[in-house]
């Protein structure tokens, strides 16, 4: 026998199936495309939340304000929880109160009989949905008097919805 007449078989190669690979592949991207799917929904869910929270709480800091300006001590009481307190800053230091629950509505009567006007200004920015910062100018019917600063609120839900529990006017040092 001659090298000629020597057949050489080859060897068998394991045979590759794609379509399992091909189906490995389908089911890792369509776990991914659901998985993403979650997180956008996820996403979406918890971006509308904030926006309600932060809407609700700027709409009962408008309300509490709406009520000092219309120098409406019912509405300005039902903006509020009964134990509120009010506290005035001015360079580190207490200037005005605090004020709470019954010594605050009286206070309150005082500064609306007085003309007390709170003027927003720019947007108010929700640190959460428990507290509110306003860039505020307050002004009575004396000229003279009042200043601007910026209010925190600090809101309370009491299950009627979001109420100021406590406001710090911190009066800005060159007006105060």
């Amino acid at each position: 026998m001659t090298d000629l007449q020597h057949h050489v078989v080859p060897e068998a190669a394991p045979v590759v199936h794609h379509r399992s690979a091909l189906v490995w592949w389908l089911a890792g991207g369509l776990a991914l495309a659901l998985l993403a799917v979650i997180g956008l929904g996820a996403w979406v869910y918890s971006d509308h939340h904030q926006s309600t929270a932060q809407r609700d709480a700027v709409a009962a800091v408008t309300a509490y304000t709406d009520a000092v300006n219309a120098h409406d001590m019912a509405a300005v009481k039902a903006a509020q929880t009964i134990d509120a307190t009010w506290v005035s800053v001015a360079g580190g230091a207490v200037v005005d109160g605090p004020y709470a629950g019954q010594a605050l509505v009286d206070q309150e009567t005082s500064w609306i009989s007085e003309g007390l006007t709170l003027e927003t200004l720019g947007t108010p920015l929700v640190s959460s949905d428990q507290q509110v910062v306003v860039q505020t100018h307050a002004t009575f019917s004396d000229p003279t008097a009042g200043g601007g600063g910026a209010v925190t609120y600090t809101l309370e839900d009491q299950g009627h919805g979001l109420k100021v529990v406590s406001a710090v006017f911190v009066v800005d040092s060159a007006n105060g």
